[in-house]
C-alpha cells in the first residue's frame, strides 16, 4: 500500500504520513533526529511553536536541501517543494499572523504547507477573530493550507459561524481506545471535507501492551507479515486518517516507512480492533493515557481560582467535621480520628494558596495533563 496522499478540501495533496518533533522532544534540539527522518524517507514534517524546537527543524530541512545539489550525484536534485512542512499557532499574545512570522524566520521558510491552530483552548473567547488571521495568513501566502487542531465537533461548529475558508485538516490525538468517543469528530470532519490527521495512534502498545487492542492485532499481523506498529498506522488509514508519528531510532523510522509494502487491513480485522477498543475498562486506559499525555496552554487566574476554591471547600468541609468531633469528645478524640488527615489538608492548603499566587502573578504557561 503506497503511503501517498490525501487530497484537502482546498486542492492541494498532504503526504499520507508525517514525522513529529514534538512528544519527547520538546524544547530539544532535533536537529539530528529530523535530518535521520528527512534521510530515511519522510517527507511531511510536523512541528509547532509549543514544542520550542522550530529552530533546529528550520536548520535541518535547509541543510538536507541544500546538501547534496550535485546534480552529477542525484537525479533529483532536492528542493523546497519536495516536502510538507506543518506548524502550529500554541498561543501566542502577537496572534495566528504575527507567531507564524516569527516561525517561519526560525524555520528559515518563506511559507509553510500547512498551519494549524494548537488547540481551542488558544483562542477561547475570539474564534472568529483568530480564524479571521488564519484567512489572512493563507491569503498573503504564509502558509498554502490552514486548519486546527484537537478541536472537538463543537469547536469546529463554533468556527464554521464565521469562516470564509474551511479548515483542511483537524489533527486529533486517536488511536482505537478512544475511537468511540472521537466518532462525532471525525464525521462532522468528514462532512466537512475536514481531513483527520491522527497523532498517538501507537499507544496501545506503547503504554498498554497487554490490553486487548494488541490481541487484536494478532492477526493481521501474521497475514501481512507486519508489526504491531505498522498495523495500528494501516488502521488509521482505514479511517482516512493522516498519520503523524515520530521516533529518534532509525530502525523504527524504516519500520514506519514500510507501510508502503503492505497491503489493506480487510474491513474484519479493522471491525475486531474497533471492538476491541470498546472496552468495558476505558476508563482505566483514559487515566494511564493522562499520565503521558501532556500539553502546554495558558491557565487564566480566574479558571485557575474556581479550581483552587473548590479544593479549598473540600478541605473546609473535612475541618468542620473534625471541629464537630473536637466538641464532642474533646481535643484527644479529634487527634485520635483526625490527625493523620488534618495534617496532610493543612499542607495541601498551603500548597494550592502558594499555586494560585504563582498563577496570579506570572503570565507563563502551565503544564498539565490534557485528554
Amino acid at each position: 500500500m503506497p503511503i501517498g496522499h490525501t487530497k484537502l478540501n482546498d486542492g492541494r495533496a498532504i503526504p499520507n504520513l508525517a514525522f513529529g518533533s514534538g512528544s519527547v522532544f520538546r524544547d530539544k534540539d532535533v536537529y539530528n533526529t529530523v535530518t535521520a527522518a528527512l534521510d530515511a524517507g519522510f517527507r511531511h514534517v510536523d512541528t509547532a511553536q509549543a514544542y520550542h524546537n522550530e529552530d533546529s527543524v528550520g536548520k535541518a530541512i535547509k541543510d538536507w536541501i541544500e546538501s547534496d545539489k550535485d546534480e552529477k550525484k542525484r537525479q533529483i536534485p532536492r528542493a523546497r517543494c519536495d516536502l510538507w512542512i506543518t506548524t502550529k499557532y500554541s498561543g501566542g499574545a502577537a496572534g495566528p499572523y504575527e507567531e507564524l512570522k516569527t516561525s517561519l524566520q526560525k524555520l528559515q521558510l518563506d511559507y509553510v504547507d500547512l498551519y494549524l491552530i494548537h488547540h481551542p483552548m488558544f483562542v477561547e473567547g475570539r474564534v472568529a477573530q483568530a480564524w479571521e488571521e488564519m484567512e489572512r495568513v493563507k491569503k498573503d501566502g504564509l502558509a498554502r493550507s490552514i486548519g486546527v487542531s484537537n478541536f472537538a465537533t463543537s469547536h469546529i461548529k463554533e468556527l464554521l459561524k464565521s469562516a470564509k475558508v474551511l479548515p483542511a485538516v483537524n489533527q486529533i490525538r486517536l488511536h482505537p481506545y478512544i475511537y468511540a468517543e472521537n466518532l462525532e469528530t471525525i464525521e462532522t470532519c468528514a462532512k466537512h471535507s475536514i481531513v483527520v490527521e491522527a497523532y498517538g495512534s501507537l499507544f496501545p502498545i506503547t503504554q498498554l501492551p497487554s490490553g486487548p487492542v494488541t490481541a487484536a492485532l494478532e492477526k493481521p499481523i501474521k497475514r501481512l507479515h507486519a508489526t504491531a506498529a505498522q498495523i495500528l498506522f494501516l488502521w488509521v488509514r482505514a479511517k482516512h486518517g493522516v498519520i503523524v508519528t515520530t521516533t529518534g531510532k532509525k530502525e523504527r523510522l524504516e519500520e514506519y516507512l514500510g507501510i508502503r509494502k503492505l497491503g489493506e487491513l480487510k474491513a474484519e480485522e479493522v471491525e475486531a480492533i474497533d471492538k476491541a477498543g470498546q472496552t468495558s475498562d476505558a476508563w482505566i486506559y483514559h487515566a494511564v493515557e493522562s499520565k503521558y499525555q501532556r500539553f502546554v496552554h495558558p491557565v487564566s487566574t480566574s479558571r485557575a481560582f474556581r479550581r483552587v476554591l473548590v479544593f479549598v471547600l473540600a478541605i473546609t468541609l473535612l475541618l468542620v467535621t473534625a471541629f464537630w468531633a473536637y466538641l464532642a469528645g474533646g481535643f484527644s478524640e479529634m487527634i485520635h480520628a483526625y490527625g493523620v488527615p488534618l495534617g496532610i489538608a493543612y499542607g495541601l492548603i498551603a500548597l494550592a494558596v502558594l499555586r494560585l499566587i504563582r498563577l496570579a502573578s506570572s503570565n507563563q504557561a502551565e503544564v498539565l495533563p490534557f485528554p
